[in-house]
């Protein structure tokens, strides 16, 4: 009796999460995308924003989930010599109560700004590649997908 009911229990949680993974196969939860930045020059410091839009029905998790085992929202840029990443910053998250946890969640729903606060190097101009990861854990009401990373690759221009 033991070994059906777990065996049925494994059954109903893989097709609870199939037409989740098949919708994030199909879209994607997030994109990514860079906004015009500001022009720069070498030595002098700025930021730039990335959008993230997210797409219903799902929102991500604070870089401080209050939930253990849940991804944090988090992105990390590459290193690289022309660009000095001072600090990178996060649009305030919406706390929503969650019925399930029986707590106040922080949660990004719709969008997500991240800025990146930088100096350029002295002695660079041009166009300088920027490579990146966005770590994130999409879920819906009722379901959550795995941890994911979507690369990220732009392109900063830098006067001369």
């Amino acid at each position: 009796m033991k070994r059906t009911a777990f065996v049925t229990l494994v059954f109903i949680l893989i097709h609870s999460h199939i037409p989740a993974l098949d919708l994030a196969k199909k879209e994607p939860p997030v994109s990514l995308k860079l906004s015009e930045s500001e022009t720069l020059r070498a030595g002098q410091s700025g930021s730039v924003k990335i959008d993230v839009q997210i797409r219903k029905p799902w929102h991500l998790f604070s870089q401080t989930p209050e939930i253990k085992g849940v991804r944090a929202t988090k992105f990390t840029l590459q290193p690289l010599d022309a660009v000095a990443v001072e600090k990178i910053e996060y649009s305030a998250p919406k706390t929503v109560h969650s019925a399930v946890f029986n707590k106040d969640l922080a949660l990004y729903e719709g969008a997500l700004t991240i800025t990146m606060i930088f100096t350029i190097q002295a002695g660079r101009s041009g166009k300088i590649p920027l490579e990146g990861t966005f770590e994130y854990q999409a879920c819906s009401d009722t379901t959550c997908l795995p941890p994911a990373n979507q690369p990220f690759t732009a392109t900063l221009e830098v006067a001369p």
